[in-house]
């Protein structure tokens, strides 16, 4: 499910300034996991905010991995399968796969989050 939306961001702006200057990391509870991919270097304010961050370990440099990083990277890929699907439902929609005109900005944050809700809604009908 799609539990949060932010507002739109210029191409400019990186992962890690979205993530913080969007306001996400202030609805964190303590002990939340956060799902990010390697490289998304936000370990340190999710530890001010005393959740965590969940990578895949990787076997990077290593010649085996070892059983608890196999587990731990099989759990994580089993959770991305999930918001893959959830990215998928998104990019369904015209208005997302293409680079939208300037006509547009004033309503595109309008436009998105409504998009999000109907996925979501997509999603709960397609469960029963």
């Amino acid at each position: 499910m799609i539990s949060y939306i932010s507002e739109t961001w210029g191409g400019r702006a990186s992962d890690k300034q979205i993530c913080v200057e969007s306001g996400f990391l202030n609805l964190l509870d303590p002990y939340d996991l956060v799902m990010a991919n390697r490289g998304f270097a936000i370990k340190e304010e999710l530890l001010l905010r005393r959740a965590r961050l969940a990578i895949t370990p990787g076997a990077r440099g290593k010649e085996k991995m070892s059983s608890r990083d196999v587990k731990l990277t099989q759990q994580v890929a089993n959770l991305r399968i999930h918001v893959e699907e959830a990215i998928n439902r998104l990019k369904m929609f015209k208005m997302l796969k293409e680079t939208s005109p300037i006509t547009l900005l004033p309503t595109i944050d309008d436009s998105i989050t409504v998009i999000a809700k109907l996925c979501i809604f997509a999603s709960t009908i397609s469960q029963f």
